[in-house]
């Protein structure tokens, strides 16, 4: 591997998982105790509730790779950014280098970020007196932007050229009355999620799109719909541009921020003129109307720096980024293989989490060495098994 093909992005995020004790006759041990402290005896350890993954993820090379994993209890306070270098100490032993962690904005990360000293002006920490930039996951940060203009909306300036910044509000009322308007202007996968049902990340993307905003200018000047619908549009349309500059997958696009990132592209610039942009949002509640704190504005402010600070380092080693490799989309891709080997169980038990995840592990080397992908991420396994006996692992795995 080049020195480019070994840079990475580390993932971390949790699975659920049922609590319980089971004897595993392969360790001649209890599975179901948590393993992410060191106690005088296991028995002193509290059951494990969730399952603490770490994969590696390749920036140039479409990789991916497993590291490990911890079992943790809900209630139990660990060092975990102890775990998070000894992680990175791993890959660099194997001369991996990482430039960025990302997780999604779960209570116990951002609390890791407070101890890592993370900020939206500092969007890093160091490890060995090397930088390692932190971010969060942008699809999640989309979705907790989704859900704050559902429950509250959000307030925002509005600037044109040569006029006095004006407060503006996105409501999500003006969707609502989108999606009850017999519209052709927008697709049925789009319409569909602007009904009443439980918003996903990929519905989020959707309902914060361009086609929603143009449907709703449109249906401002057709319609009797509120004029201030075109504020709405106005957010939607930003949030549109901003999450395909952080989910680029393809070095072209008609989109012009869904290409890479390149020196000439635009999406440093852009994320520079979006920063104060967010920084201005204000969220009050809608039922007491008081100013409330939403963790997805400083999220969205963490992540774009480091996206600036990691573009201005990378750009010198290589000719282009996809900013989609700096998502958990592969972690993820995992964790619902682990749910549908298991028969499409949202929570297995420890025991059933640890061979499952050894088999779909193997299931994907040997997969991979057959010339196929298994994950919708298309990311290759780093490490090659093909020198070893197939026969036997497929029988020692029972595959």
């Amino acid at each position: 591997m080049s020195e480019s093909d070994r840079l990475c992005v580390l993932l971390v995020d949790k699975m659920s998982i049922k609590p319980g004790l089971k004897y595993a006759t392969d360790l001649d041990s209890v599975d179901g105790f948590s393993t992410v402290k060191k106690h005088d005896f296991k028995e002193d350890a509290p059951f494990a509730t969730q399952a603490l993954v770490f994969m590696a993820r390749g920036i140039v090379k479409n990789w991916k790779q497993i590291l490990g994993y911890h079992f943790t209890s809900s209630s139990e306070d660990y060092n975990f950014a102890e775990l998070i270098h000894e992680a990175i100490d791993i890959l660099h032993s194997c001369e991996i280098e990482v430039v960025s962690i990302v997780c999604d904005q779960g209570p116990t990360n951002q609390s890791l970020f407070r101890e890592l000293n993370v900020t939206k002006d500092k969007p890093f920490f160091c490890h060995n007196s090397k930088k390692i930039f932190a971010m969060f996951d942008p699809p999640h940060l989309l979705k907790s932007v989704r859900n704050n203009l559902k429950n509250h909306g959000i307030f925002f300036e509005d600037k044109v050229a040569s006029v006095k910044p004006r407060t503006c509000f996105a409501n999500w009322s003006h969707s609502e009355k989108l999606y009850e308007m017999d519209s052709k202007t927008i697709n049925k996968e789009t319409h569909r999620s602007l009904g009443p049902k439980k918003m996903n990340v990929k519905l989020a993307a959707q309902v914060l799109s361009h086609s929603v905003a143009a449907a709703l200018n449109l249906y401002v000047k057709a319609t009797d719909i509120d004029s201030q619908a075109s504020e709405t549009s106005e957010f939607v349309y930003k949030m549109d541009k901003i999450f395909d500059s952080v989910n680029s997958r393809s070095l072209k696009h008609q989109k012009k921020e869904m290409c890479a990132v390149t020196e000439n592209s635009g999406h440093v610039e852009l994320w520079k003129k979006t920063i104060p942009w967010i920084e201005k949002w204000h969220i009050r509640s809608s039922k007491t109307g008081r100013k409330i704190y939403a963790a997805c504005k400083n999220g969205w402010l963490i992540t774009l720096n480091a996206f600036i600070g990691i573009s201005e380092i990378l750009l010198k080693k290589i000719k282009f980024i996809l900013t989609s490799r700096f998502s958990q989309d592969s972690l993820e891709n995992t964790f619902s293989t682990l749910r549908r080997r298991g028969g499409f169980r949202d929570n297995p038990d420890a025991c059933e989490f640890r061979h499952t995840i050894q088999k779909v592990i193997i299931s994907n080397f040997l997969k991979q060495s057959r010339g196929k992908n298994c994950q919708d991420d298309e990311a290759y396994s780093l490490i090659d098994f093909t020198c070893f006996n197939k026969k036997r692992i497929v029988r020692h795995y029972k595959l």
